[in-house]
């Protein structure tokens, strides 16, 4: 699992990358995105907006809790129809 770490007050995008799993010809027809803290859906709270480009989904991340990690679920689904998983931690520190 990927992870990478931000203050709670920055907002940026951040890519997932799925070209290693998908072939030249199968760009990404659909996908979902959740994020979680524990086992509680905080999708709203950190994920301000996301779009897909041909190989990989690019999502805004915001707020969070000082202190906390969360995780963030990127699924998507291959013109083809084949079905992938990402999944990274955001860690919310203060430095």
């Amino acid at each position: 699992m990927d992870t990478f770490t931000k203050q709670s007050s920055e907002e940026f995008q951040i890519s997932v990358d799925f070209s290693e799993s998908l072939s030249d010809n199968d760009p990404i027809a659909s996908y979902t995105i959740n994020a979680y803290l524990s086992n509680t859906d905080v999708t709203s709270d950190i994920i301000l907006t996301s779009y897909k480009a041909t190989s990989s989904i690019l999502i805004t991340v915001k707020g969070g809790d000082e202190n906390c990690n969360y995780k963030i679920v990127t699924k998507i689904t291959s013109e083809l129809g084949e079905i992938y998983e990402k999944d990274i931690q955001m860690e919310v520190r203060e430095i």
